[in-house]
């Protein structure tokens, strides 16, 4: 039995019959869904700004970049609705000292940020203990 969904084995995986995990085809349904301003993508966008307003409760960030492919996508719609549920759900404030705002550097941000980490240490170590 899945703990997390209640399910039986065969009730899950029936669930999840013809779902494929190929990202341009979540990206290609995240964009129609999009297009279409579908109310799934406006209760997304209620539940995301309560997530964040639990964030900034816990952790009082100045700034919440929303990035990757998703986030990118619906930010240019969504990203004032879920400014203003993130509003709505947090202390007055936390929420004035924090920014929320949109990734800059592209779908890649992550692999990028990674790739840096790793170049960074190469150029900046004794090379030697890179081979210990």
């Amino acid at each position: 039995m899945d703990k997390l969904l209640g399910l039986e084995t065969g009730e899950r995986d029936a669930l999840q019959e013809g779902i494929s995990a190929d990202s341009a085809d979540e990206e290609s349904a995240l964009a129609t869904l999009v297009a279409t301003g579908s109310p799934v993508l406006d209760e997304t966008a209620d539940l995301l700004g309560v997530g964040l307003s639990n964030l900034i409760h816990l952790f009082n960030p100045s700034r919440i970049v929303i990035g990757g492919w998703a986030g990118l996508m619906l930010g240019p719609r969504y990203l004032d609705r879920i400014r203003a549920a993130t509003a709505g759900s947090t202390l007055a404030p936390p929420y004035e000292s924090t920014d929320i705002t949109l990734g800059r550097l592209g779908p890649d941000a992550v692999a990028l940020g990674a790739a840096t980490l790793v170049i960074e240490r190469l150029l900046s170590e004794d090379r030697r203990s890179l081979l210990a």
